[in-house]
């Protein structure tokens, strides 16, 4: 738990990196609850990273009405502010930290508001620039769909059309907008943030896992300070644990919990042909894979075709997952537990539904296989 510093409000440090945009190293969040009539007794800061890869939190006790909380930065961070009440009442807003002062209250509609006290940074106008640009192609997006004509058609028909209309927009924003702006912000944070947006575009098939040598491209050509970077130096790490999952190569043992309470090994089916399907009770697209799931598995079971289930639910979520493999009828084969995030970890796994097929040896044939896919990918390699 970070130290909330009562006191004066504390000067804000730039440091220069090289030819990057300044580097600020020090967030000064100045808080003032004189608006509030009842004070709420926790301030919880919420960090994610510029990837936002990872998320760190700290927890406060708030002892003063008006206190200074501070922070050491090593990359702008996206940051939600929760305060929390004896009660159960919260109120939370969230805002790009880039090492600065910030003012934090709550005005008279007791909603929380959180400004900066000094003039926009060149880096937060570039921050800017991108989501407006990203706001644009939303509205865009939703104006076109709008326009969708439903007299006199087939729902398919329209349903189509939508799909096509979002996929040209997504492609849009990717091309003319993500792109074109990391080209162009090699040396600033806001470039290396719209890289890691990019490099997981789009959601199906994200670039870093299917394109990886052009994600590894842009990064050879970012600003060697900002190499140095936790963002960076995150992404760099998944692709090389990519490139150790990539089709042609072993997937790694790993050792998770069944719903007994039973510790089993994907080495365990070495042999068969095995699926590892990540999963959760609450993904609503994995839960809608599970007929087709369960159709390939009685369909290519005798011909040496297995199925184990990874779970990404929390562990406070164990009754509704298992609740979801009763639901689904998919307790016909092993469905493990990842509370703690280790299988995730290891298989670089942020998406979901997401898979691995493996031939017998443990070799990995192909991987996130979606619907007819699987199906097409099981005939191939089941001829015999």
């Amino acid at each position: 738990m970070r130290k909330v510093i009562l006191g004066l409000l504390i000067s804000i440090l730039f440091v220069a990196a090289n030819q990057i945009n300044k580097d600020p190293r020090l967030l000064s969040l100045n808080v003032d609850l004189s608006a509030v009539a009842d004070r709420p007794t926790i301030m919880i800061v919420k960090k994610h990273g510029l990837g936002e890869y990872e998320v760190t939190t700290d927890t406060n006790k708030i002892t003063a009405t008006i206190f200074t909380y501070s922070s050491a930065l090593l990359e702008p961070e996206l940051q939600d502010i929760i305060f929390m009440w004896p009660d159960g009442k919260r109120k939370s807003a969230s805002f790009r930290a880039i090492g600065a002062n910030y003012l934090i209250n709550f005005d008279k509609n007791q909603n929380l508001v959180i400004k900066g006290l000094s003039k926009p940074t060149l880096l937060e106008n570039e921050f800017n620039e991108l989501e407006n640009l990203i706001k644009t192609n939303r509205s865009e997006a939703k104006i076109l769909i709008g326009k969708v004509d439903y007299e006199n058609r087939k729902i398919e028909d329209v349903e189509m059309e939508i799909n096509r209309l979002k996929d040209s927009m997504e492609m849009v924003l990717d091309t003319k907008i993500y792109h074109p702006f990391i080209v162009n912000h090699l040396n600033s944070f806001a470039g290396l943030y719209a890289l890691t947006k990019y490099a997981d575009r789009p959601l199906e098939r994200q670039r870093r896992k299917w394109v990886p040598s052009e994600i590894q491209t842009l990064m050879s050509q970012i600003h060697p300070t900002l190499k140095k970077t936790p963002t960076f130096k995150i992404l760099s790490n998944k692709l090389i644990v990519k490139e150790n999952l990539s089709s042609g190569k072993k997937l790694p043992d790993l050792s998770l919990i069944d719903t007994a309470g039973k510790s089993i090994q994907i080495s365990d089916f070495r042999g068969k042909y095995l699926l590892v399907e990540f999963w959760a009770s609450w993904c609503i697209p994995c839960r809608e894979e599970s007929p087709k799931l369960i159709e390939h598995f009685i369909k290519y079971r005798p011909k040496g075709f297995e199925i184990v289930g990874i779970t990404i639910d929390k562990l406070p979520m164990k009754e509704s997952w298992l609740k979801a493999i009763k639901n689904d009828g998919i307790g016909k084969w092993p469905q493990l537990s990842d509370f703690n995030g280790i299988a995730q970890k290891k298989y670089d796994i942020g998406l979901i539904p997401s898979n691995f097929l493996v031939d017998r040896d443990g070799t990995i044939i192909a991987f996130d296989l979606r619907g007819d896919e699987l199906e097409t990918k099981l005939k191939e390699i089941m001829r015999d």
